[in-house]
């Protein structure tokens, strides 16, 4: 019997939180397996609402409530934290699973597995391919963030820094799988559009403190934030 722990930091994805939930909740995979859900509302009270009236049909679901907006990734380190699972999927609260993501994923032996989705601009629209993997959605090992410690504290590019010390370490497997297996929603609130990648952002000024570093230490601290479970 296989054992996953699915992290989900969301903040201001209140339209969408209810398809993401549904589509994790439909995972054939998972009937049969131990697994548990954790959402970390990152102190949005209008996301929150929106899953308090849904809690109750989506199984095995935690949610945590951050006391503060304190971001993606200190809310993911705070997730990782919680997570009881080696097998962590990371996923994101506006984002949907196709049918067999966790199927595939959990079929391989790997420390980290990464995979191909397909962009995805809301109903009765066509949805397009992506030919790279994603840097954002994976599953990793739980060993592999005792190595490393989690994520940097940063407002974004934090998931792609953390991939990158994972290359340069050198000492798990990883594999990506040549498939599309969630659909990547695009809108006007995603943390790639609200900070993009251009020569004065903020992504910009992360991403140049770490392209072309040569790593002598791998784990960092990873910070935390104070929370509540939403019971």
């Amino acid at each position: 019997m296989s054992m996953i722990s699915i992290l989900i930091p969301a903040h201001k994805t209140q339209e969408y939180i209810e398809e993401c939930l549904d589509s994790i909740q439909s995972q054939e995979y998972l009937k049969g397996n131990k697994y548990e859900i954790i959402l970390g509302v990152d102190n949005c009270e209008d996301t929150l609402n929106v899953v308090k009236n849904i809690k109750g049909k989506i199984n095995n679901l935690k949610v945590v409530y951050m006391k503060q907006n304190y971001g993606l990734f200190i809310t993911l380190n705070t997730l990782t934290s919680l997570a009881k699972y080696d097998n962590i999927i990371k996923f994101d609260s506006d984002d949907i699973m196709l049918p067999t993501l966790i199927q595939d994923v959990m079929s391989v032996d790997a420390d980290l597995v990464r995979l191909k989705f397909q962009l995805y601009y809301g109903k009765n629209k066509p949805i397009r391919p992506f030919h790279s993997p994603a840097n954002g959605v994976y599953l990793v090992k739980k060993h592999v963030y005792d190595v490393f410690g989690g994520y940097q504290p940063w407002k974004c590019g934090a998931d792609t820094e953390f991939l990158y010390r994972f290359h340069q370490y050198g000492k798990f497997k990883e594999v990506l799988l040549n498939k599309e297996l969630f659909l990547y929603r695009q809108h006007n609130n995603s943390l790639s559009k609200t900070i993009p990648f251009t020569g004065n952002s903020l992504r910009f000024k992360y991403h140049a403190m770490y392209r072309g570093k040569i790593y002598t230490e791998f784990k960092i601290m990873p910070e935390t934030g104070e929370y509540e479970i939403i019971e």
